[in-house]
C-alpha cells in the first residue's frame, strides 16, 4: 500500500513538473514544495546564512532554468535539487577556500550510532575530529544517508554513481569511521 502511495505521489510530482516544464509559472509548486528542505541541506554544510541563502537561490535558479533537461527516473524531485545542490556547495567551498562544515544533529547521530555499533555518547565525543580524517566524497555520503535519510538508489543519483557503488563507498566510509574514532579513543 505505501509503495502504491509513493507512486501515485511520484506520479503526481513528474505532472507538475510537466506543466512547469510547459509553462515555468508553474515552478513555484515545485519551490514552495522543496524549498525547507534545500534550505535546511545547505545549511548543515554552510555557516554563513548569507551564502545558504545564495546558495539556494542559485540552485532554484538552475533548477528552473535547466527544468527542460530533467527527465523522470523513478526519484523525487528532491534528489535532482540534492544533486544541484551538492554541485553548488562543492563549487561554493572550491571557490571560497573555506574549511568545510558537516552540521550534526541528535536524531541523525543516533542513526549513525546504530549502523556503526558505537554507543551514542562515545560518537558524539569524537565524531567530529574523525570526520576530519574522511575524504569530502565520504562525508557526502555519510551526510546524506545519515543526515538527510536517503536511499541508495538515491544517493546514487545525486552522486551520479550506481546504486550498488553508493552503498559499497558508504559502508566502507561507515569502516574507515570506525577506524579513525577506535584511533582516537
Amino acid at each position: 500500500m505505501k509503495q502504491m502511495n509513493d507512486m501515485n505521489r511520484l506520479q503526481e510530482e513528474y505532472e507538475c513538473i510537466r506543466q512547469a516544464q510547459q509553462e515555468p509559472k508553474h515552478f513555484e509548486a515545485l519551490y514552495d514544495k522543496y524549498f525547507v528542505s534545500v534550505w535546511k541541506f545547505i545549511s548543515r554544510r554552510v555557516e554563513d546564512k548569507q551564502d545558504v541563502a545564495d546558495l539556494v537561490s542559485d540552485v532554484f535558479a538552475s533548477a528552473l532554468f535547466h527544468l527542460k533537461k530533467f527527465q523522470p527516473m523513478g526519484h523525487p524531485f528532491s534528489s535532482w535539487l540534492y544533486k544541484i545542490a551538492s554541485n553548488e556547495v562543492n563549487r561554493y567551498y572550491r571557490a571560497s577556500k573555506k574549511s568545510r562544515l558537516v552540521g550534526i544533529d541528535h536524531s541523525s547521530c543516533k542513526l549513525l550510532a546504530a549502523e556503526t555499533d558505537l554507543e551514542w555518547n562515545d560518537l558524539k565525543q569524537v565524531l567530529g575530529k574523525a570526520l576530519q580524517y574522511l575524504s569530502v566524497q565520504e562525508i557526502e555520503l555519510i551526510e546524506l544517508r545519515y543526515f538527510e535519510s536517503k536511499s541508495f538508489a538515491e544517493i546514487g543519483f545525486i552522486l551520479q554513481v550506481t546504486e550498488n557503488h553508493a552503498k559499497v563507498k558508504t559502508y566502507r566510509a561507515i569502516d574507515t569511521l570506525k577506524k579513525k574514532f577506535s584511533a582516537l579513543q
